[in-house]
Formats: C-alpha cells, structure tokens, sequence
C-alpha cells in the first residue's frame, strides 16, 4: 500500500496508477530519514574506529572479506567499507516513496540491529560475555 506524494498517470487500460520511476525521482529530492543518517554514522564511526585501533595495533579486522584488503590499503579498506553500507542506504532511501512504511520500518531495525550486533561483538571479542 502506498501512502506518500504521486503524479498518477494513465495506463494503457484508462486506469490511473503511480509513475514508479517518478516517485523515486520525489524521493531523491526530499530529506533523507533520520534512521538512515543515524544507521550511516554508526557504520561510519565503526569504520574510522576500525582503522584507528587496527593501525595502532590494539585490533585486527576480524572480517575475513576485509581482512586481507585492509593488509594491502586501508585506502581500499574505506572505499569498500564506504560502499558496502552506502550503496545498500541509499537503494532504500531511493525506493520510500514506493513503500514509506517499509523504509522507515527497515532503517529504524536496521539501527537498532548494528547497535546490538557491535555492542554484544564487542563484548565478546573483550571477553566480558
């Protein structure tokens, strides 16, 4: 079910739906969710303390896809960690207006979920659990 702003067009049959293609284009223009930009930051801040404590030699990355691109340049370390949260943000930002509830559901679970992935990762990796 569809809630947010559209253009209805005419279907080939005379009945009028919403232009996908458009509704995006809407989304791209309007205000990113706060979920989303909360669920950014926290991969971001992951990231930099990431790089931080594994060049100053407190940690390693313990992600095996990461691990070995991270040994050869922490430049393509970033690119691809970048990419590897940004790309899935912003395909689900873009597609809002087609399903609103379903995006804001997503990005506020998917927040929560990182918090507690890190936090018991966290805990876990220092022995306290």
């Amino acid at each position: 079910m569809h809630t947010g702003e559209s253009h209805p067009m005419k279907s080939r049959n005379g009945t009028t739906e919403a232009n996908p293609l458009r509704l995006i284009a809407q989304g791209l223009k309007r205000p990113v969710l706060p979920a989303t930009l909360v669920l950014a930051f926290l991969c971001a801040l992951d990231m930099a303390y990431t790089v931080a404590v594994v060049k100053a030699g407190i940690a390693v990355e313990s992600n095996p896809l990461l691990a070995p691109l991270f040994e050869k340049s922490t430049l393509a370390f970033i690119v691809v960690k970048s990419l590897s949260f940004m790309i899935p943000l912003s395909l689900i930002e873009s597609i809002r207006p087609l399903c609103p509830e379903f995006t804001q559901r997503s990005m506020k679970i998917a927040a929560a979920g990182y918090l507690l992935v890190y936090i018991v990762g966290s805990l876990h990796i220092h022995k306290l659990l």
